[in-house]
């Protein structure tokens, strides 16, 4: 009876993924990749979330801004294989915001 969490499923997920976002846009901004115990923790919950209800449920509650594309991405290509729900929840993110149209010029933080 996973279908019991979808009355809750927005309310719970907007909060830690807005959470996330903000993390992730800081420590790229910061240059810093490694990501810390506590973050890993709400990571592993939105993973043990993404498995009972399924992931296509629970990602359509995530964020989906093209400006969230290049921090995602960075931080993505810096996990290390050691752990795979960082790159987990990274590439299910990001495969929500590829879905959305735009114009790559606008995710270009390099150019002039």
């Amino acid at each position: 009876m996973p279908s019991i969490l979808d009355p809750i499923l927005e309310v719970f997920t907007n909060p830690v993924m807005l959470f996330m976002r903000d993390y992730i846009r800081k420590a790229v901004k910061a240059e810093n990749y490694g990501i810390p115990h506590e973050v890993k923790s709400v990571i592993s919950l939105m993973c043990h979330m993404m498995k009972v209800r399924g992931y296509k449920t629970v990602s359509k509650f995530f964020p989906h801004e093209v400006s969230d594309m290049e921090p995602v991405t960075d931080l993505l290509q810096h996990q290390d294989n050691v752990e795979w729900q960082p790159s987990y929840l990274l590439l299910i993110w990001l495969s929500i915001i590829v879905l959305v149209p735009f114009d790559l010029s606008t995710i270009d933080s390099q150019k002039s």
